[in-house]
């Protein structure tokens, strides 16, 4: 949806890098961990360090009924 909407896309990753364009914008962050989907938790994460900045960023992918509840409207 986010590449169809012209917003954001994937570039490029590697075993330590991922490249995502971002509007005109090219981000690249160091994948830290992944924590793949399971049924129990109903989601998967990937936890990267943005390499501009050093923000730590957790990029969680999954069912709506298991995201919705831990989002916190005032981050």
């Amino acid at each position: 949806m986010c590449r169809k909407q012209h917003y954001a896309e994937f570039v490029e990753k590697d075993s330590k890098n991922i490249k995502i364009k971002i509007k005109n914008d090219i981000e690249e962050y160091e994948v830290l961990r992944v924590l793949e989907f399971d049924s129990v938790r109903k989601r998967m994460s990937v936890i990267v360090k943005d390499l501009k900045t050093g923000k730590v960023i957790n990029f969680i992918k999954g069912a709506d009924m298991a995201i919705e509840p831990r989002l916190d409207e005032h981050s």
